[in-house]
């Protein structure tokens, strides 16, 4: 599911039920807002904003998020040894 106002999607939300289980492959390859579709299926409580979710979730460098603090210097070091 790639888009939160497919007709798929709409249906999947008329399902009232008290658990949902989600199978998928590797979302967050192919892109950040389908995660979010995928999320906001699930819990969308608290996955309601896909802006809010870009916001948060949408900068890969730690700089962006952080300034360009030592902290994030540090742990883009650390990610790039593992």
């Amino acid at each position: 599911m790639k888009d939160r106002e497919s007709r798929l999607s709409r249906d999947l939300d008329r399902f009232r039920c008290e658990r949902r289980l989600l199978l998928t492959g590797t979302p967050l390859q192919n892109d950040l807002l389908e995660l979010w579709a995928l999320l906001n299926l699930l819990l969308p409580q608290v996955f309601d904003s896909k802006a809010t979710f870009n916001d948060w979730f949408g900068s890969t460098n730690a700089k962006d998020k952080s300034g360009a603090g030592a902290a994030g210097e540090e742990a883009e070091d650390w990610l790039e040894t593992e």
